[in-house]
């Protein structure tokens, strides 16, 4: 099975629930000009490329796979990150 990078999206609430699964979505070094493609900004983090997260591709994933940690992302981009996913998943009544 291949690997990845991915950016975990779960709630700290979601982790101390679940504590063997995390909500992730994967990343891509491929810019296809998708606005829902957010491109990865943070001080903390330790990329070589410019990446952007797949937010269509919401996975879960065993804690056990998630191998090494590249830094976080900031606050402003998870946020868009997750407006993208609550806009895909959400429906309004």
């Amino acid at each position: 099975m291949g690997r990845r990078p991915a950016v975990v999206i779960s709630t700290a609430d979601y982790l101390r629930t679940v504590r063997d699964l995390a909500v992730v979505v994967p990343v891509t070094t491929t810019d296809r000009g998708w606005p829902h493609h957010v491109r990865l900004r943070g001080d903390e983090l330790a990329l070589e490329q410019v990446c952007f997260a797949m937010t269509e591709q919401p996975r879960t994933v065993s804690l056990a796979r998630i191998g090494k940690d590249s830094g976080a992302v900031d606050d402003r981009t998870l946020a868009v990150i997750r407006r993208w996913i609550s806009d895909f998943v959400v429906t309004e009544s």
